[in-house]
């Protein structure tokens, strides 16, 4: 069973064209270290995976050509998207996905996102090519993938570790220094709360529908989600969300906007999600205006 995952492939984007005229073929390559494997197995087991999936790219040299040349173009910057001759819109979107993902994670951290791990484009490229024509002359999939499994979920695991710890820390010292301010109260559960708006409607019950405008930011101030922006509010059951909603909506009037800080045990948990670090401690600032 193939349990190495790639996060290039999940989701299938928009690229700028490449003027290279060369049209790619399966050749050798040196692996001269643990952190060349790395990046090579990256791409060639991405490759692997995509052909696996994509009828038109299995073994079609110019439509893997195109691809690979979507994909480097991402990388290399492109914001918009062109089309290229080969390849049809979801492989397009592919390409522009995964070279976007490669360049943004070498940014902010490393090599699938672990910190301190190198990135080498040209030996990602490499492997791609290759695992797009399902070549087994160097190694096979089943041993890539082996190779990726023992040497990438030690790291994964260990940056999971030392980030959990990280933000668990940096929410409780938040936190006991947001309880400090006289207009912040805390509930038995751990939940503050502060009234910037007072209401005087009525209040919902946990099996209430409420119709609220929300904006949802990290301790850092970076906004993750907003109502606000997408210009209209929502509907929801309060016993369908995370706990600090459930708790924290009961206590506000109809007309009233609250700020809500919830600790990661009445948020989302432990769980590491891509645009939800695990253990985050999360500030909403909420407005109820109706209960349906």
């Amino acid at each position: 069973m193939r349990k190495f995952s790639i996060l290039f492939l999940a989701a299938f984007a928009i690229i700028a064209c490449s003027n290279s005229s060369e049209t790619y073929k399966v050749e050798n390559v040196t692996l001269k270290s643990q952190i060349d494997s790395l990046n090579y197995f990256v791409g060639y087991c991405s490759g692997i995976s995509i052909q696996d999936q994509e009828q038109g790219l299995q073994g079609n040299a110019e439509t893997i050509t195109d691809f690979v040349n979507a994909l480097e173009a991402a990388y290399n910057g492109a914001e918009e998207a062109a089309e290229y001759e080969n390849l049809n819109e979801r492989q397009s979107k592919g390409a522009f996905y995964i070279g976007h993902t490669i360049r943004e994670q070498e940014r902010e951290s490393g090599l699938m996102g672990i910190e301190g791990l190198e990135t080498d484009f040209d030996l990602i490229k490499r492997g791609f090519i290759n695992g797009l024509f399902a070549d087994t002359s160097f190694i096979t999939p089943e041993v890539a993938y082996a190779y990726m499994n023992a040497t990438m979920e030690p790291l994964a695991r260990a940056q999971y570790e030392r980030n959990s710890n990280k933000n668990k820390l940096a929410g409780e010292e938040f936190l006991a220094e947001n309880a400090k301010r006289p207009e912040v109260k805390t509930t038995a559960s751990g939940l503050q709360y502060e009234v910037l708006v007072p209401g005087n409607g009525p209040k919902p019950k946990a099996t209430s529908t409420v119709k609220v405008h929300y904006e949802g930011t990290f301790i850092d101030g970076k906004v993750f989600d907003s109502s606000y922006s997408r210009g209209e509010p929502i509907e929801f059951p309060l016993n369908g969300v995370i706990k600090g909603w459930t708790e924290g909506l009961q206590l506000m009037p109809v007309g009233s906007t609250y700020m809500l800080y919830i600790p990661y045990d009445l948020a989302y948990g432990e769980m590491d999600r891509p645009s939800m670090p695990a253990y985050s401690t999360l500030i909403f600032k909420v407005e109820l205006l109706e209960i349906k």
